[in-house]
């Protein structure tokens, strides 16, 4: 009897040599694959990073403007009016407080500009994140982050300059607001 052809066996170990090839090129290919997500995704988190602070950002500024714009609202809603005697204005609401419209504060009361420059008692209050009241005052209560000041200044024909500035004390960010009040109503002026 005849061995069997050594071509047979060399088909084996050729094929075995071939399916050997095989996984070490998909081994090859997969850390390649590896290799490219990795540096993709390097090159994509300093972009997910910088949209996160612009988002924190924005989110920030869009808050303070809103809270000094509601301030010049809860200002424009005080009592100013012309009657025939004279002009008649809200000098006793309390503006620092939680309820804006409380007794036993300066109301429209002039302040001035200086208001706007350190905490005034009667002109400025501390908001939390999520612009809820939090205190009054130069020191800002547990959850204060944003401080908001005011200050009138008494114009021309009884009217009311009113600034207000809402700022993050630990940063440079702010935002203004102002306007004219006037009183309104007959009478002489």
């Amino acid at each position: 009897m005849r061995p069997p052809p050594r071509r047979l066996a060399s088909t084996r170990s050729g094929a075995r040599e071939r399916a050997s090839v095989a996984r070490g090129g998909a081994l090859l290919e997969a850390v390649i694959a590896s290799g490219l997500l990795i540096v993709l995704l390097t090159g994509l988190l300093p972009i997910v990073a910088t949209a996160r602070v612009a988002t924190s950002r924005a989110r920030r500024d869009v808050l303070m403007s809103l809270l000094a714009g509601r301030r010049l609202a809860e200002i424009g809603a005080l009592t100013h009016l012309r009657l025939p005697a004279g002009i008649v204005r809200d000098e006793a609401a309390h503006l620092g407080g939680g309820d804006v419209f409380a007794e036993g504060g300066t109301g429209l009361r002039e302040t001035g500009i200086g208001a706007l420059e350190a905490p005034t008692p009667g002109a400025s209050d501390w908001l939390d994140d999520r612009g809820r009241w939090d205190g009054e005052g130069p020191v800002p209560g547990p959850a204060g982050r944003y401080l908001r000041q005011w200050g009138l200044v008494t114009g021309p024909e009884g009217c009311v300059e009113v600034w207000v500035r809402v700022s993050v004390p630990s940063s440079i960010d702010e935002a203004f607001a102002g306007g004219l009040q006037c009183p309104w109503g007959g009478g002489p002026s």
